[in-house]
């Protein structure tokens, strides 16, 4: 036990000695505010509550996510209510220095959000992503200023690694028309790529120039998707970012003649930036179109690299007649998760659980927008009388043909 508090104590006095890392602390509990505003909203509360078998999109690894949901919308709100005042409280504690009980906050700002995420699948997406890896190079590894600095970076290059195809490059991925368009967007969208895999290293560099120079274009990359990807993400982002800006106000920081800032020496913090650039480069070694695949991204960015389009269908035998319904599934919040198997499985497990004598086939067929025909994604027989988890077909019947 004494070697746990003692390990956790070195984290606090880590933020103690470096006040960026104390107001990073804050920009942090602010990602769960801005996540507040987020979910308050119908849509959102009504995924918290229990909506019956057949309708909830599990986790593949969290099967059993109606476990966890609330009685009510009423106590539902409560709960988030509760997390934005967490919220408030733990960016206060940072701003007012005391860093131990902010540290603290954070952690259990994390754990609650978590619980939240694992309730739906429909929560997945980036802007809980990135800023969870950056709260847990935060929270719990040493060397926090190099790790975090080299983790962001990864964040912009493994999006930029996911963007070389013609979906995102023709700006047919993009969420809502650009305010350009013609030769001045494919510009554009090119250079999206070229920053996040080259210039985005700028942060890095101890010139001041080069370094300022990237971080406005960070900044200014942010701003101007706000109008394609709405408020949320690029908020979030500014605050997960925001470590580079106030690490560079500090004089201290700029003594280092070295051109570029040191890679982290500490174990955990190598550990972790291996971890991170396994679960990006996994995907894209073990598929041949990693875009419509929904298993396999699980642990990567998802980032809008392209716009997929299927046709989903669920039959069911009853008495020798076969009965064909294309309508029934529900839909996600997300772009690229609207033909994301995982969606389809876990509510077809739902349905096997309330019946596990149905016969239910399940038909997915899946495309880039950019693409000429669809390729068959799952094909699953009898998907009530699987011996694996349904959850994990992809595993085993995934097609793409």
């Amino acid at each position: 036990m004494g070697k746990i508090t003692g390990y956790f104590a070195k984290q606090v006095e880590e933020i103690k000695g470096d006040i960026a890392l104390i107001y990073y602390g804050a920009a942090l509990c602010i990602v769960h505010i801005f996540t507040f505003t987020f979910w308050n909203n119908q849509n959102f509360i009504n995924h918290f509550i229990n909506r019956g078998a057949g309708s909830e999109m599990c986790w593949p690894f969290f099967p059993d996510c109606p476990s966890i949901a609330f009685s009510s919308a009423t106590s539902a709100a409560i709960a988030l209510y509760a997390y934005l005042a967490l919220a408030i409280v733990g960016t206060l504690l940072f701003l007012f220095k005391k860093v131990k009980a902010g540290y603290w906050t954070l952690i259990v700002l994390v754990i609650v959000k978590v619980l939240f995420v694992l309730k739906s699948y429909n929560f997945m997406g980036n802007y809980h992503y990135m800023p969870l890896w950056a709260s847990v190079a935060y929270l719990l590894f040493a060397d926090k200023v190099r790790t975090l600095f080299y983790l962001i970076v990864s964040f912009y290059m493994g999006a930029g690694l996911i963007k070389f195809n013609y979906e995102w490059l023709s700006g047919a991925s993009l969420l809502r028309p650009a305010i350009i368009g013609g030769t001045l967007l494919g510009i554009s969208l090119l250079y999206v790529i070229l920053f996040e895999m080259c210039f985005c290293w700028g942060l890095l560099v101890k010139r001041k120039w080069l370094f300022w120079l990237a971080v406005i274009q960070v900044f200014a990359f942010h701003a101007f998707s706000w109008h394609i990807v709405g408020y949320f993400y690029p908020c979030v982002m500014s605050c997960t970012v925001s470590i580079y800006v106030l690490k560079a106000l500090q004089k201290d920081y700029w003594r280092d003649e070295n051109f570029l800032l040191k890679f982290p020496s500490a174990k955990g913090a190598l550990a972790l930036l291996a971890v991170f650039w396994l679960c990006q480069l996994v995907p894209k070694a073990t598929r041949t179109n990693s875009a419509v695949d929904g298993l396999m991204r699980i642990p990567s960015l998802n980032m809008l690299d392209a716009r997929t389009e299927c046709h989903v269908t669920l039959f069911e035998d009853i008495d020798d007649h076969t009965r064909m319904d294309s309508n029934y599934f529900s839909k996600t919040f997300a772009v690229r998760t609207k033909c994301d198997p995982v969606v389809y499985l876990s509510q077809v497990n739902q349905l096997c659980k309330k019946d596990p004598n149905q016969k239910l086939h399940l038909s997915l067929q899946s495309r880039l927008s950019t693409d000429d025909k669809f390729y068959k994604v799952l094909d699953i027989k009898d998907a009530c009388h699987k011996s694996y988890n349904l959850l994990w077909a992809e595993m085993f019947e995934a097609q793409h043909d």
